[in-house]
């Protein structure tokens, strides 16, 4: 007969396409999976679940399983499915995002900019437009003008464009280029920063912080209690390179600082 015949023939037609429809035989998948199932389905059989399970857990997937239960094959439905569409939810990606933080010219091209990402503990990329040859999170010499930075996620190619523009300030408390508000020194250094503000744009109630390149705060400061003047030692930091903020009542100021 055509059922004996299936049984004791291991080439049959049928089993060699039962075989090559076993996709997870040969099959390592490369996002995490799990598998539904229930216990009285007379119509997916939850072995299949665990067959599938053992070989896939064996080729080095990330897998599990959800039991939903002593069901049939219909009330299985619902519960996997509601399940499943939490656990999609789950494994969404978090994508970064990004702030520009900028400081008008105030004369000879003392524009700049800094990049604040979010949600995020990688090393980025940065390109910038405009002929800008840095390639971390701040630009400084900048000329008034439009501007544009594209930061990407090089391990997800996950990408962010952002346009800002360089105004010039024309107050009379303007400073030239030459008269920062922050001085570093020495600057880069293996050894100890020394960070000075200038009395003219210092005020009460502002205060500094130190960003790493992927936007965490790794040092809060206050100056006013350190008479502006203040000393970062090495042994604090990693090496690379990291954003000194001045954030004031008249705005922010930064400072590019690279520890060697």
């Amino acid at each position: 007969s055509v059922i004996q015949n299936f049984k004791n023939n291991n080439n049959h037609p049928l089993r060699v396409a039962l075989r090559d429809n076993d996709t997870w035989r040969n099959w390592t998948p490369q996002a995490p999976i799990r598998l539904y199932f229930c216990t009285n389905d007379d119509q997916v059989k939850y072995t299949n679940s665990i067959l599938a399970y053992d070989s896939l857990k064996a080729k080095g997937a990330t897998i599990d399983t959800a039991n939903k239960g002593n069901k049939g094959h219909g009330q299985c439905i619902n519960p996997s499915v509601q399940d499943a569409f939490l656990w999609f939810l789950s494994k969404k990606k978090k994508y970064f995002s990004v702030n520009v933080q900028t400081s008008p010219d105030t004369g000879q091209g003392s524009g700049k900019a800094v990049i604040v990402p979010s949600n995020t503990n990688k090393n980025l990329d940065y390109s910038w437009s405009n002929g800008i040859t840095s390639s971390d999170s701040i630009a400084d010499n900048l000329n008034p003008g439009s501007y544009t930075v594209t930061v990407t996620d090089p391990t997800t190619s996950c990408t962010r464009v952002k346009d800002f523009t360089i105004g010039q300030s024309t107050g009379l408390m303007a400073r030239s280029s030459s008269d920062p508000v922050l001085r570093a020194y020495p600057n880069p250094t293996n050894n100890t920063f020394t960070i000075e503000i200038n009395e003219e744009g210092a005020v009460d109630n502002g205060d500094i912080r130190l960003f790493n390149t992927t936007g965490k705060v790794v040092k809060t400061i206050q100056p006013k209690n350190l008479n502006y003047r203040f000393t970062i030692q090495s042994n604090e930091l990693s090496s690379g390179v990291y954003i000194l903020e001045y954030q004031t009542s008249n705005g922010v100021e930064h400072l590019k600082l690279v520890k060697n």
